[in-house]
C-alpha cells in the first residue's frame, strides 16, 4: 500500500487517485498468498481500477 501510495504521489496523481491506487494494489496483496508474489504489476492494479 505504502509503497504505491508513493509511486502515485511522485508520478503527479491527485491525493485521491493514490490513494485508490494503492488500495487497489493492497486488496491485490491480500488475494495472493506469500510476500513475493503478493506483490502487484502495475497492469495488475490497472486492472483492478478499471
Amino acid at each position: 500500500f505504502c509503497a504505491a501510495l508513493a509511486l502515485r504521489l511522485a508520478e503527479g496523481a491527485g491525493y485521491r487517485e493514490a490513494v485508490a491506487f494503492a488500495c487497489a494494489a493492497g486488496a491485490h496483496a491480500a488475494t495472493v498468498r506469500g510476500a513475493e508474489p503478493g506483490l502487484p504489476t502495475r497492469a495488475q492494479v490497472d486492472a483492478l481500477l478499471s
